[in-house]
């Protein structure tokens, strides 16, 4: 019998970008597009919003027998739904590219979390592999923007939310009952792999260093490293 794999895809990589995965992988691994954090107007509300979206796409899986796999973003709910209890613990958990381990390089303050978050945004579009000229790249940044356009009072409390996540203490605590793998780029703008691994001490979590930067899954270099990550964890 082949394994289910559950994918959580970071913000703005949801309707075409998900069809377009599902299209290229097996019908066991599933996507599962990022839902609207930006229209909340308080922490808890984000928190619940994205729990709740975990929940109500895991309800049917098998307790020891997926694998779950959540980046960026979606990091964050998946690993408070698991802390909680609320979603079936999986064979192994799978953070790549993660938010919420390394949240003391961001800033200890709002205003320095967001000046850090600019800074690091506009490296990001700085790298070839950013280009909008790549389909995926170009729908993903819509799907932000035009969110952002929408709830744009909301958007600048959304994202320092999401920066002050700190994963640290529940991970572990995962980690003492699953298999749990983290995967972070050497050269990630967000979430690089030194930062994370400096912040992170724990000997129970196993830790991959992928070249390059955060990528998006609907490009070639995003899909390419997902595909070696799905080959690392099904064997």
């Amino acid at each position: 019998m082949t394994q289910r794999v559950d994918v959580f895809l970071g913000i703005g990589q949801r309707g075409k970008i998900v069809n377009w995965l599902e299209r290229r992988t097996p019908d066991h691994i599933h996507f599962h597009g990022a839902p609207k954090y930006l229209h909340h107007d308080s922490a808890s509300e984000i928190v619940k919003t994205g729990i709740s979206y975990v929940c109500s796409r895991l309800d049917d899986a098998p307790a020891g027998a997926y694998i779950l796999i959540a980046e960026s973003q979606a990091s964050a709910s998946v690993v408070q739904a698991l802390n909680d209890g609320q979603i079936p613990l999986p064979q192994k958990l799978v953070l790549l590219e993660p938010l919420g381990l390394n949240s003391q390089s961001f800033g200890d303050t709002e205003s320095a979390r967001m000046r850090e978050f600019y800074r690091r945004v506009a490296r990001y579009w700085l790298h070839p592999h950013q280009s909008l000229l790549i389909w995926g790249n170009r729908y993903t940044a819509y799907k932000v923007l035009s969110e952002s356009i929408r709830h744009w009072r909301r958007v600048r409390f959304g994202y320092v939310t999401g920066l002050s996540f700190d994963l640290r203490e529940p991970l572990s605590r995962i980690a003492q009952q699953t298999d749990v793998h983290v995967y972070a780029g050497e050269n990630d703008e967000f979430f690089p792999y030194h930062e994370i691994a400096a912040h992170l001490d724990d000997p129970n979590i196993t830790f991959h260093k992928l070249p390059g930067g955060h990528v998006n899954r609907a490009t070639p270099r995003g899909f390419d490293e997902l595909e070696s990550v799905l080959d690392e964890m099904l064997i």
